[in-house]
C-alpha cells in the first residue's frame, strides 16, 4: 500500500510491433555482423599464417605417426585455416588463428612460470629436465611469441575503406 497518495505511474504495455521491430533490427545486426567477419579484407603480409602453418603441420605428423588421426583431423582443420587466410583474408578466419595461438601462447607461459619456480624453490622441474627438452620448449615458446606478434600487428582491414559489412 502506497503512503503517498501519488499517482501509479504509466507503466509501459508490451505491443506486439516492438517485438517485430527489435527481431527485425537482431536479424539485421547478425547479417552485417556475419558479412563483416566474411568479407574478403587486405592484409599487409601473409607470413604469419605460413609460419602459424609449420608447428601445426609437425603436431599433424606426430599424431599420425601414433595413429591419433582424429586428433590429426584437428590440426589439419586449423592449417587449412591458415592456408586459406593467406589466400582469402578475412576477420573471422585471423581471429580464429589468433585466439588458438594466444590460448597456446598463454599455455606455454603458464607452463615456462611455474617450471621456473620449481627450479628457484629447489622442486624437480618439467621442462628444464635436460638441454633437448629445454631447446626445445624455448624454440616453441618463442615461435608462438612471433607468430602472436605478427598476427597483432599485421590484423586485417577492409579494403577501399567500404563500410563493414556492405
Amino acid at each position: 500500500m502506497r503512503l503517498d497518495n501519488a499517482p501509479i505511474p504509466n507503466v509501459y504495455v508490451y505491443q506486439h510491433d516492438d517485438w517485430n521491430f527489435f527481431s527485425t533490427f537482431m536479424n539485421t545486426v547478425r547479417r552485417v555482423s556475419f558479412r563483416a567477419l566474411i568479407k574478403r579484407r587486405s592484409q599487409m603480409a601473409r607470413w604469419p599464417f605460413l609460419l602459424a602453418a609449420v608447428p601445426l603441420m609437425i603436431l599433424a605428423l606426430i599424431g599420425v605417426a601414433y595413429g591419433e588421426y582424429g586428433g590429426a583431423i584437428l590440426w589439419v582443420i586449423l592449417i587449412l585455416a591458415c592456408l586459406v587466410q593467406t589466400i582469402y583474408s578475412t576477420l573471422l578466419g585471423w581471429g580464429v588463428v589468433f585466439l588458438v595461438f594466444l590460448i597456446g601462447l598463454g599455455s606455454y607461459a603458464y607452463t615456462l612460470g611455474a617450471d621456473l619456480l620449481r627450479v628457484v624453490r629447489g622442486e624437480r622441474p618439467h621442462v628444464f629436465l635436460g638441454p633437448d627438452d629445454t631447446i626445445a620448449f624455448l624454440a616453441i615458446f618463442g615461435l608462438l611469441i612471433v607468430v602472436v606478434a605478427g598476427l597483432v600487428f599485421n590484423k586485417p582491414k577492409l579494403q577501399n575503406g567500404s563500410q563493414l559489412g556492405r
